[in-house]
């Protein structure tokens, strides 16, 4: 599974999500920072708190999530 997390600098939950993720060694991860262009684009899909996480199995979109979300990481580990 591919994980792209965007993240803010300095942004303790966003490390701990890509720490976590990593911890399968099946799983790629990508770490963007958000800038003001993607940060709109998240909030007009609700999305207000990093990370913003979005999963892609086969190259197509599965899940997404914003902030540590502690159940979604421990399904994707």
């Amino acid at each position: 599974m591919t994980f792209t997390i965007y993240y803010n600098k300095g942004c303790g939950k966003c490390r701990l999500t890509a720490a976590v993720l990593s911890k399968n060694t099946a799983n790629k991860i990508q770490m963007l920072p958000i800038t003001d262009r993607k940060r709109a684009e998240f909030q007009k899909l609700g999305l207000y708190s990093a990370p913003v996480v979005i999963a892609y199995q086969d190259g197509k979109e599965v899940d997404r999530w914003n902030d540590f979300n502690v159940k979604k990481v421990e399904k994707y580990k």
